[in-house]
């Protein structure tokens, strides 16, 4: 089942500083939808006064959505297979990274053509 990665997140120990939606743009897409949604989260280390990055998503062969209500809303319709993407960097980036952003791409594709050929 899934749920809302920040709070896993919590569980270890971090504290979530920021939480927005971050539109990775798409030039390839091929539904008209050039935008993917997904998640980005900056969180804190306790008394280290750290920050790390964090980025999730939900993904279906037809969906692909930052918000866990979405992603449950769209699944009393009609089920369809949902993974959930999550990643936990090791240091600080920018939401608008554009190296984060050709990850996004690359990540995205790969679970497509996973779920596609299930």
């Amino acid at each position: 089942a899934h749920h809302r990665p920040e709070r896993c997140f919590e569980v270890y120990g971090l504290t979530l500083e920021d939480s927005r939606t971050h539109l990775v743009s798409d030039p390839l897409a091929e539904n008209g939808d050039p935008l993917i949604p997904v998640r980005f989260v900056a969180l804190g280390q306790g008394d280290w006064h750290e920050t790390l990055s964090a980025t999730y998503w939900f993904q279906s062969a037809a969906h692909t959505t930052d918000d866990y209500g979405t992603r449950i809303w769209a699944d009393l319709s009609q089920r369809e297979e949902w993974v959930l993407v999550s990643i936990l960097f090791d240091d600080v980036y920018q939401a608008d990274n554009p190296q984060l952003n050709s990850l996004y791409l690359a990540l995205h594709e790969v679970v497509a053509a996973s779920i596609g050929n299930q």
